[in-house]
């Protein structure tokens, strides 16, 4: 479970002098947000899939409507499992939007989407 580490577990151990192995709260970023992921990867040149991040989620079925398929629908942050969607089609992709958007099914509801072309 990253939540700990997310949530700057290391670096309260160590200000307690308790040597610790593990990534401090500013690293662990990389696993705790897709987003933060992805921008810092397009940022620094390194290959990654295209995406793009939304938090609307009708400029997320916009952008959907010309997007190639299959896609990947993945909620930022610490979604433990449940924030993946592989969408085949448009329809899939728009349900996804509205289910995990809309309904606030997802782990972090507030938080941005990333989309990925395969």
């Amino acid at each position: 479970m990253d939540d700990p580490l997310v949530g700057g577990l290391v670096d309260v151990l160590e200000d307690a002098g308790i040597r610790t192995f593990g990534p401090k709260k500013n690293a662990a970023i990389l696993e705790g947000s897709k987003a933060f992921s992805k921008d810092l990867m397009k940022k620094y040149d390194i290959p990654t899939a295209g995406y793009e991040n939304f938090t609307d989620p009708k400029e997320a079925i916009a952008y959907l409507e010309n997007a190639k398929f299959p896609i990947v629908l993945k909620a930022d942050g610490l979604a433990l499992g449940k924030g993946v969607l592989i969408c085949q089609n448009f329809e899939e992709a728009k349900e996804g939007v509205k289910t995990i958007m809309l309904d606030k099914n997802s782990a972090q509801p507030e938080t941005r989407w990333s989309l990925k072309s395969s």
